[in-house]
């Protein structure tokens, strides 16, 4: 596998690829994505439940832990970054932790859920293929690469969604035996994560704390 891919930006190719003989398995799973036709974005809405026929690779843009909540997953990043600021989570303590199945792919809401142990959880992968394209990504299992919170998948590492994964309305449905991650990191993308993730959470907070003041306004609204 060429080092050269794992660390580059894919969006920026041609790259080139080694001859069969000089090939791994790994190297050819690499090779195999990068060298076959990306997913359509035509059509998402109409793409339901379909199962993938190709390698497919991509970088991984951004990590989210959606079996948290947004306020939730900002306390465990400012204490990461300032541990005097780390505050009692009363979510990841509670006896009753769940690990989502099946995720509203629009409200990021729970569809379905299992018991489970408190080092699972599920997340939101945003991801890029060689054209540009974005697509999301959520394990539906727990997978390796996704540890400490998913802070272990560093940005820009690659990964290959393999033959038999689900997509459905613009997100692939990952499980252990339908993505191999190929690891790799664009080093710029990672400088200031945290913070960039802290920026993000907040401004996520923000727009659902104006949208439940406005729902509260309106309820008590006198009758005209």
């Amino acid at each position: 596998m060429s080092s050269r891919i794992l660390t580059a930006d894919i969006t920026q190719g041609p790259f080139s690829i080694a001859s069969n003989a000089a090939q791994n398995e790994r190297t050819r799973l690499i090779d195999d994505a990068l060298a076959s036709a990306v997913w359509s974005p035509q059509g998402i809405e109409d793409q339901r439940l379909i199962t993938v026929q190709r390698p497919l690779l991509f970088q991984v843009c951004m990590v989210e832990n959606i079996g948290r909540s947004k306020a939730s997953q900002l306390d465990v990043i400012r204490s990461r970054m300032d541990p005097r600021t780390q505050r009692v989570d009363r979510v990841s303590t509670s006896a009753d932790r769940h690990l989502v199945t099946a995720v509203d792919v629009d409200t990021d809401a729970p569809v379905d859920t299992e018991l489970t142990g408190a080092d699972k959880s599920t997340f939101k992968l945003t991801l890029q293929d060689k054209t540009g394209a974005m697509y999301f990504a959520i394990n539906m299992s727990p997978l390796n690469f996704l540890k400490n919170d998913g802070s272990s998948c560093v940005l820009g590492s690659k990964l290959v969604v393999l033959p038999g994964a689900v997509f459905s309305r613009g997100v692939f449905l990952l499980r252990d035996s339908s993505v191999t991650f190929m690891g790799g990191m664009i080093q710029s993308w990672n400088r200031g994560r945290d913070q960039k993730m802290c920026t993000y959470l907040e401004a996520h907070l923000e727009v659902s704390k104006a949208a439940e003041s406005s729902s509260s306004r309106k309820r008590k609204a006198p009758a005209t």
